[in-house]
């Protein structure tokens, strides 16, 4: 989530492998697409700064954390994990050359949903994900769980607040940002009248999580984040009508829209 510490990296490592035996694998799958991105760009003579901040890392982590969210471990699993990993290490590099915005997680998103749609073509077999404990609206878990959801783990308050730490390490500032965020998702998303069991999940709070901390970093303040919260909410909120996993792209498109309107504004009402 944005922290170059290596303590926020082992920390967000222990709280995906708490979420249960299938998240071990994640975690596990995170650590090798890790490594995979870093081995990409040393062999392809990527940009060394880039490399040693381990910008290349992240997306074929999370590329390998949605392969075994999505499908039990297997032969064809790994090789579709390890496939996906490069691609998304390679167009991240492309993004970042040819295109004057962050790529932020869109890598991971695009990969992602090919990867899922051959998965199922190929009839890999799903993970079963125990079914969430249904009761009333609770805004201290959506909170809680809509932290832990940034790396797709669901129904472990332990992740979330694990998560919650591993920030702090890095930068309390945003840690409380995430707070934030998560609590802009599930506020919007009671508001909107949403099924108290996907709010307590953090369904409607993790993209937000990450949109503040994003956008603060372009532009340090509280109401472009806090834009970009409500912003992903609703592109969130209308994402199932494509009839593909959300995952990041309400966080991405939410950061190149307020990315999009700062421009603007600076084009238009110069100071």
């Amino acid at each position: 989530m944005f922290q170059g510490h290596a303590l926020t990296g082992v920390l967000f490592t222990a709280g995906i492998a708490v979420g249960g035996a299938a998240a071990v694998w994640m975690a596990a799958a995170g650590v090798v697409g890790s490594l995979t991105g870093a081995v990409v760009a040393r062999a392809l003579r990527f940009d060394p700064t880039a490399w040693a901040d381990g910008i290349n890392g992240f997306n074929p982590a999370l590329v390998g954390m949605a392969t075994f969210f999505f499908f039990k471990p297997s032969a064809p699993a790994a090789g579709l994990f390890v496939g996906f990993a490069v691609a998304a290490t390679l167009l991240a590099a492309a993004v970042r050359r040819y295109v004057p915005v962050p790529a932020y997680t869109m890598p991971f998103v695009v990969c992602t949903w090919v990867l899922h749609a051959a998965g199922v073509r190929l009839g890999l077999d799903p993970v079963a994900w125990p079914a969430p404990v249904t009761h009333g609206l609770e805004i201290s878990e959506a909170v809680v769980e809509g932290l832990s959801e940034v790396m797709l783990i669901g129904g472990n308050p332990y992740t979330g607040l694990i998560f919650l730490a591993a920030i702090a390490v890095s930068n309390w500032r945003h840690a409380a940002l995430a707070v934030l965020g998560a609590v802009v998702g599930a506020v919007l998303a009671v508001y909107h009248g949403d099924a108290d069991d996907n709010v307590n999940l953090g369904l409607y709070g993790y993209n937000a999580v990450l949109v503040t901390i994003a956008v603060y970093l372009w532009r340090p303040s509280l109401l472009a984040p806090l834009l970009g919260a409500v912003v992903s909410v609703v592109i969130t909120e209308f994402f199932p009508e494509t009839g593909l996993p959300a995952l990041t792209a309400p966080f991405v498109l939410a950061a190149w829209a307020v990315r999009a309107v700062g421009r603007a504004e600076q084009s238009f009402l110069p100071r």
